[in-house]
């Protein structure tokens, strides 16, 4: 390899003073031209006769020259190359040469001993190797072009293949030589004299073995390499010197590997015995493969650690023909379950098909004359079914679940049939599919059986009603039940073959024709559709109907409307009358609350001409608290009168003019006592309302006439939210002078604050006192 190489180097300084050459030429003096022009002769001779495939490119990666070798292996002549670029000459290797060229032209670094594959017009079809060399061409500093040095490794790579082949033939040689490792291991205290002869055949067979082998220690839950030969190396990446007395871990060999490993040594140990086993290895150089290994332990390990052999194999192709023979079986087990049918096997990687004859014949093909089985299936099945049976057979491929799906297919004589088809995906040991088996049967009559059956149990389901089946290729009705004649005023048979627009009214915003179009488009869009229909009978008389219609395959008229139809004329006409009734009901309810608000309005009035004539401040107080309460009530009425939900009253809107109208009503509503609302947006019903108003009334209050005396600045804060347990919090306070420190909500004798827990507990709350630094402030939890 050094000598190949130091010849690589040589061609390529060549090459590059023909290359410079060319270019000095340009300038240089009429003799000196001779002298150089003589000496590119004698290099051009070299050049040409060089073993190897020598050539310049220029920065546009056209050929400035080319020796005769590398034109040979492009299977060009050098005069076609001259001018041309890779990419015309060699389309099936342009991608990996703009891979590779670009960036030396970009960088200037040179890139040696790359392999390349692929094909050229030298040999079509058939894939070579190369090994290739590329440097940078430089003026200066300017890189002017490429030179390339390329070496054919075709035949190298099929001598590799062939080594390949004879680690098969020393399967036999490893059998043998476990059993005499094993053997010599025991008597190795007994030969003694035999020892030195020994060893050094076992050292031969050890060394020059394709089988990657060797012998490790157990240490310190690693594997201790003692002694490699070079094909365990090789399967690493590394030489056997660099092996030795190296951890599996420093070798870069993973945990999960390494474990394993440790478990075959523990059981050989256990038993005394070699151990066999199989795995697969997702993670070597190889990049996956299956592996068989076996060990055996060695008696006497001079560390004192367990000492083991080992031997692997790579046993990929057996493994490959044992998923051969289980794909043939699963096929034969499929033909088995199920008798008489077509069966199919789909190889995905190369995406060819292969039939037996029966299910040609399910297809009404002959087996001898069809050149493509998949197109031709393809063309059997009917249009309408193609796309959903071809996605369902990848769902369950990528999927991995059993494909089954039922389908229509043409005869060449134009008979639909009706198949079922049903495979199961076969999988490499990455998971990705690789073959599906299948198998096909008619199941035509079983079809038309169960089209009979359903088509008779709609029949029979809906005799009760007005029944209508209407084809959907031409909206012409097919047939019509007694009760649907009797319905719409017709004679018996006198609506068959007639449109189905005849029995739909048609008004100012819709034709008859509209009317059906509709209907049709919902049904078909959803299989089935209930709505109500305004039709008109015989005589002209419009009626409403509820209907409810279905899509159906029929066996004689193909897709099908089946109708079922109930005359709703009374029920429409009592849900008119009801919802007028319920208009009316809505007007009264709201004169009562309008008239309810007015007269408690003129109740205030009146209390309020009372207090102008009343000198006693407790009986002028009363008849205030008095106000208030009526006040507060009127207003709830005030608010249902002019809210569109007559059961229900918002919270914050309610809460907002109870307070300011208290304000007003105890002449606090100055600049000295301020108001805070802070209301979430909830609604009450009415019954739960009043009690509320009533409550917030009283405690509202009792701060504007206790909690600020003699004129003191103050504010009252009013909060109200909606906790996540569904339950109302209503609070009020105020930073006053507070409340008594022994007062107790339980005994309290005063009216107001009985009201306010007789109130609470008729809405199934409970108030309490919220202790604060500042003023007083109580607190209402009920159910929302």
């Amino acid at each position: 390899m050094q000598s190949q190489s130091r010849f690589m180097k040589a061609i390529f300084a060549i090459a590059r003073e023909i290359a410079m050459a060319q270019i000095d030429s340009l300038s240089n003096s009429s003799s000196q031209k001779q002298v150089q022009q003589r000496q590119l002769a004698e290099i051009e001779t070299i050049y040409q006769s060089a073993p190897i495939g020598l050539g310049v490119l220029d920065c546009e990666l056209r050929f400035v020259r080319v020796n005769q070798r590398l034109a040979e292996m492009n299977g060009l002549s050098v005069e076609a190359h001259l001018g041309h670029t890779v990419f015309e000459l060699l389309p099936n290797l342009a991608d990996q040469a703009e891979a590779m060229l670009r960036p030396i032209l970009e960088t200037g670094e040179p890139l040696l001993k790359v392999e390349v594959r692929g094909e050229t017009p030298a040999q079509p079809g058939v894939q070579r190797a190369w090994v290739e060399s590329f440097w940078p061409l430089k003026d200066g500093d300017r890189i002017i072009g490429i030179s390339i040095v390329c070496e054919e490794v075709t035949d190298r790579k099929r001598i590799e293949a062939e080594r390949q082949q004879a680690l098969n033939d020393l399967q036999q040689a490893k059998v043998e030589l476990e059993q005499r490792v094993a053997e010599r291991t025991a008597e190795l205290s007994e030969i003694n004299a035999d020892l030195r002869q020994r060893k050094s055949i076992l050292r031969s067979l050890f060394d020059s073995a394709a089988m990657p082998m060797g012998v490790v220690e157990l240490c310190d839950g690693d594997i201790l390499h003692i002694s490699d030969n070079g094909a365990a190396a090789s399967f690493l990446g590394i030489s056997p010197q660099a092996m030795q007395n190296r951890f599996a871990s420093d070798l870069g060999v993973s945990r999960d590997t390494i474990e394993r490993w440790i478990t075959y040594y523990r059981e050989a140990e256990r038993t005394q015995a070699p151990v066999r086993f199989e795995y697969y290895q997702d993670n070597s150089p190889a990049q996956g493969c299956w592996l068989a290994g076996s060990v055996c332990p060695i008696v006497g390990s001079p560390s004192g650690h367990p000492r083991f052999s080992y031997i692997l194999e790579d046993i990929t192709e057996r493994k490959q023909a044992e998923e051969t023979l289980a794909r043939r079986e699963e096929q034969l087990r499929l033909t088995l379950e199920f008798t008489h049918i077509g069966t199919w096997d789909w190889d995905v990687r190369q995406n060819t098909v292969v039939w037996n004859d029966n299910h040609f014949t399910l297809l009404g093909l002959d087996p001898n004359s069809t050149d493509d089985p998949y197109q031709s299936w393809r063309s059997a099945i009917h249009p309408d079914d193609l796309d959903r049976v071809e996605q369902a057979l990848q769902d369950a491929l990528h999927q991995h679940t059993d494909y089954e799906t039922e389908y229509r297919v043409f005869y060449p004589d134009g008979t639909l049939r009706w198949l079922v088809g049903r495979g199961r995906g076969m999988y490499d040991a990455d998971q990705q599919p690789i073959r599906m088996l299948g198998v096909v049967l008619d199941i035509s009559d079983r079809k038309r059986a169960e089209q009979i059956q359903e088509f008779q149990a709609v029949i029979t389901r809906n005799m009760a009603e007005g029944i209508c089946v209407v084809r959907a290729d031409n909206a012409m009705i097919a047939y019509a039940n007694r009760k649907f004649e009797q319905m719409f005023g017709y004679d018996p048979g006198e609506l068959e073959g007639r449109h189905v627009s005849i029995v739909n009214y048609a008004n100012d915003e819709a034709g008859a024709e509209a009317v059906n179009q509709a209907i049709r488009q919902a049904v078909l869009e959803n299989l089935e559709a209930t709505y109500e229909v305004h039709n008109v009978k015989k005589d002209g008389t419009p009626f409403w109907c509820s209907a409810t219609t279905s899509i159906f395959e029929h066996p004689e008229y193909g897709s099908v409307l089946v109708a079922v139809q109930q005359d709703i004329s009374d029920r429409k006409e009592f849900q008119e009358k009801l919802q007028t009734s319920l208009k009316e009901k809505e007007l009264l309810l709201k004169e009562i609350y309008h008239r309810v608000k007015n007269n408690m309005q003129v109740v205030c009035s009146l209390l309020n001409l009372q207090a102008r004539k009343v000198s006693d401040p407790v009986a002028l107080s009363v008849l205030r608290d008095s106000q208030s309460r009526i006040r507060a009530m009127a207003l709830i009425h005030e608010k249902l009168y002019k809210s569109p939900d007559l059961t229900r009253i918002d919270l914050a809107d309610y809460i907002h003019g109870l307070a300011y109208s208290l304000l007003e009503t105890y002449h606090a509503s100055g600049n000295h006592i301020a108001l805070r609302l802070e209301i979430e947006p909830y609604s009450l019903d009415i019954e739960t309302a009043l009690p509320c108003g009533l409550i917030l009334t009283e405690l509202m209050s009792n701060s504007l006439k206790y909690a600020f005396p003699k004129g003191r600045a103050g504010e009252i804060t009013i909060m109200a939210s909606l906790r996540p347990d569904h339950q109302v919090l209503l609070r009020v306070g105020d930073n006053g002078i507070g409340l008594p420190d022994d007062l107790n909500l339980a005994r309290v004798s005063s009216l107001g604050l009985s009201l306010v827990r007789n109130l609470t507990k008729q809405i199934r709350g409970e108030v309490a006192i919220v202790p604060q630094a500042v003023g007083s402030a109580f607190q209402i939890v009920f159910p929302a």
